[in-house]
């Protein structure tokens, strides 16, 4: 397997017939709709994607996303560190093939090309939620009824 450096976007189906696997560092910078949401966008975050086949027309991705950021708190608008330590498997899904998508598949776009950056942000978003907040025995704004 090859490791190289996380391209912003690729060819998903022939990454995964040569099994291509990207390790980086990826900036919040770089991440347009979580910056609303963190406190630095000097954090980074530790992602893995792995693409690979099952059979000549079965193509999957994995991807992983490890680190910790400060977040801003959507009930009580303070800022508290998370960590994300997600994975998730993919099905590769040309744009052409596409029915309806499902949960577990992505869709490259009509170049058949994936924008990672984008799939990066959209399993960060799934794993914090569109608003993230502390837990409720934490945040300062829930009170006992």
């Amino acid at each position: 397997m090859n490791k190289i450096i996380l391209p912003k976007h690729v060819n998903a189906v022939k990454n995964a017939k040569n099994n291509l696997l990207y390790v980086s560092e990826v900036n919040f910078s770089d991440l347009p709709r979580i910056q609303e949401y963190a406190i630095s966008n000097d954090d980074v975050l530790q992602v893995k994607i792995n693409f690979f086949s099952k059979g000549t027309r079965n193509h999957h991705l994995t991807i992983e996303i490890n680190g910790v950021f400060n977040i801003q708190c959507q009930r009580c608008n303070e800022y508290f560190s998370k960590t994300i330590e997600h994975s998730n498997t993919l099905k590769i899904v040309p744009q052409s093939q596409v029915v309806s998508i499902k949960e577990d598949e992505v869709e490259m776009n009509e170049e058949n090309m994936l924008n990672l950056l984008d799939l990066i942000e959209d399993e960060i978003i799934l794993e914090i939620g569109v608003f993230p907040y502390h837990p409720k025995d934490i945040c300062n704004t829930i009170t006992e009824s």
